[in-house]
């Protein structure tokens, strides 16, 4: 279910008919596929949900099931609002109120609205375990991207309601292959501070693992880390020095002592 999850926030639509054919096979129900679908409104959005609740009708009415469904609905419509909050404690503890304490008057109806439509539109429906759609959640954000204040929101959520570290990096590591997940919202253990460093400085740790080569260019830079010790381009000679005989490097003051002594060598063989 958290792969059909994964796949809906990537909007990929094909691999969505397939898959969800193949989790109907092993056990899906027809009510859980259709609540997968209902529980990403909220987080993917409903303009790229609409086509997969198109997809998954279409699925389920090619196996002769009928539509709608029985067996998923809200709980008590008129109380989303104190449901919805109710859950939304339940999870995140203290951290609801000090929104509501900390949000300007002006959004205030943003955190209603997120408390009434995000937890008591969607949480509180029948068909899928509370624990079940935090699962999703978690899944669906993880695949989006770019959403790490919220998912490290629910993965205090989850972890409060009974997800542990064992639990997650299982779902990670099966949402994987299909959804592209970014390292940086798979890591379920690292520290809020190491988050946060790499945050402020992304390239700090990478170049401190990668090996100093000056000004070279990225291609040179890799051509330099293959090139066995043996192969490194030979130091320049010094241009103080000059080279008389191959392999004989001299002071110049001494270069001009040995071109006299072999002058004067030459003019007395000369005269014998």
């Amino acid at each position: 279910m958290v792969q059909l999850g994964a796949i809906i926030a990537s909007h990929a639509v094909s691999e969505y008919r397939v898959m969800l054919g193949g989790a109907l096979n092993v056990g899906v129900t027809p009510v859980e596929a259709r609540e997968i679908v209902y529980q990403a409104v909220p987080y993917v959005g409903m303009a790229k949900v609409f086509d997969f609740l198109h997809v998954t009708n279409e699925v389920l009415l090619s196996r002769g099931i009928e539509l709608p469904c029985q067996g998923s609905r809200r709980r008590r419509p008129r109380r989303r609002m104190q449901d919805g909050l109710a859950v939304q404690k339940r999870l995140l503890g203290e951290k609801v109120e000090q929104l509501y304490a900390q949000s300007p008057k002006d959004q205030l109806h943003i955190q209603r609205f997120l408390s009434a439509n995000c937890f008591g539109d969607f949480l509180t429906r029948t068909g899928l375990e509370l624990k079940t759609r935090e699962l999703l959640t978690f899944s669906m954000l993880a695949s989006l991207g770019g959403c790490e204040p919220q998912l490290a929101g629910h993965l205090a959520a989850n972890l409060a309601i009974g997800n542990d570290r064992k639990v997650l990096v299982s779902l990670v590591t099966r949402c994987c292959p299909s959804s592209a997940t970014r390292a940086r919202s798979m890591r379920c253990g690292s520290s809020p501070r190491a988050r946060h460093d790499e945050r402020a400085h992304p390239g700090r740790e990478r170049a401190a693992r990668a090996p100093h080569h000056g000004a070279l260019p990225p291609k040179h830079r890799r051509e330099a880390d293959a090139l066995p010790a043996a192969r490194q381009p030979p130091e320049q000679p010094d241009p103080k020095r000059v080279t008389i005989v191959e392999g004989d490097v001299l002071d110049p003051k001494a270069s001009r002592r040995r071109c006299e002594v072999r002058t004067s060598c030459t003019r007395t063989s000369r005269a014998r």
